[in-house]
């Protein structure tokens, strides 16, 4: 996937080059009409692709004109399923170590058949989890670098129309944890009947629809390099997973004794929920105050406040569980060494923790 930056392409045009596939697809936006200079950025990445030289099959899909982010992706995606029966999807503002190519490439050949599996992510955003085997199973679908198979895109669904009364009860069912499900009913909710520029939050909830399961590197396979105040969704370059570096995952893998949501998943998945909220907390102690008036008003004043405060709603899980955020920071620091976000915020949970550690216990938002 490409678009309007020459150097985020060329660097990763330089890790294709050492994993050399032998086919390659190539999906571009068109310019934007009002966005000055675009198409010469737009013909600069598409010139990169012409200079490709180890023996590769190239196809290229490009649009004539601009398509914005949802439907560019999705309509690539289906091109490319539609030619191939399994494939890996990188875009252009992701750095993968080599190991992600001969992980991915293991795993869809191992699982091709299981049906219940639906994507391989290369992305552990905790930076390494424990255990023996190489992977494990997850819920969590992470669109930074992956890989799966047509039978499994086939569930992909563009327009945001999948919630019903039963979704609640399902998404507790798949997920074993009441927060998550909340999380994930509430957002649908809001979704329903729009048409969103993206696509990664509905292959969330095709995934879900089938109760699918995610495979998930024991660690980090794929540095983000596109959060920036310019990045399509991920503005915030103080995010800690920006700053999340790519691992290698040593030969040969090292397969888990169960398919299925074990443990590892579950724990995996509770703390990539917690850390997906952490990483917009610039301002935790603005969103305590909102979360504390939001926990102490009911019925009428209440609904006020979750009217005025729905954008940071999502945020404030970090809020009610002082302990786990703490954790998950404790966790990472190894990993961002210096960084300065992930210091204030571990600051932060640490003095919440000492000046009322049960202030929270019973509250969620």
């Amino acid at each position: 996937m490409i678009f309007n930056r020459p150097e985020e392409t060329a660097r990763g045009l330089a890790i294709l080059r050492e994993a050399r596939p032998e086919r390659l697809y190539v999906v571009s936006d068109a310019a934007r009409a009002h966005v000055e200079g675009e198409a010469q950025l737009v013909e600069g990445c598409r010139d990169l692709i012409e200079q490709i030289d180890w023996p590769c099959t190239v196809k290229k899909n490009y649009a004539r004109h601009n398509l914005n982010c949802g439907i560019r992706v999705a309509s690539g995606l289906h091109w490319f399923f539609r030619h191939e029966p399994k494939g890996i999807v990188v875009e252009d503002d992701l750095l993968p170590d080599l190991s992600f190519f001969s992980f991915c490439e293991a795993m869809l050949e191992k699982y091709e058949s299981n049906k219940e599996v639906m994507l391989v992510s290369g992305r552990n955003n905790l930076g390494q989890s424990e255990g023996r085997a190489s992977y494990f199973f997850s819920r969590t679908v992470n669109p930074w670098g992956w890989a799966s198979w047509a039978r499994a895109w086939q569930h992909y669904r563009f327009t945001c129309n999948y919630w019903t009364p039963q979704t609640r009860p399902l998404y507790q069912e798949i997920l074993q944890d009441t927060d998550q499900a909340d999380f994930h009913d509430y957002n649908e909710r809001q979704y329903q009947g729009r048409l969103l520029d993206t696509w990664d939050i509905q292959w969330t909830y095709s995934v879900f629809r089938q109760k699918g399961l995610s495979i998930v590197p024991k660690v980090n396979l794929v540095q983000n390099t596109g959060f920036h105040p310019q990045g399509t969704h991920t503005h915030n370059d103080f995010d800690l997973r920006a700053a999340l570096p790519a691992f290698h995952l040593p030969a040969p893998l090292v397969h888990p004794e169960k398919i299925g949501y074990e443990k590892s998943g579950l724990d995996f998945d509770r703390q990539n929920f917690l850390l997906e909220q952490l990483a917009a907390l610039k301002n935790p102690q603005v969103l305590s105050t909102i979360y504390r008036m939001y926990r102490a008003n009911s019925g009428a004043s209440n609904a006020a406040l979750h009217e005025r405060y729905k954008d940071v709603i999502p945020y404030l899980y970090p809020l009610a569980y002082p302990q786990e955020s703490r954790d998950i920071l404790v966790k990472l620091k190894p990993h961002l060494p210096g960084n300065e976000f992930l210091e204030n915020l571990l600051h932060f949970f640490e003095n919440q923790l000492q000046q009322s550690p049960k202030a929270y216990e019973t509250m969620k938002p």
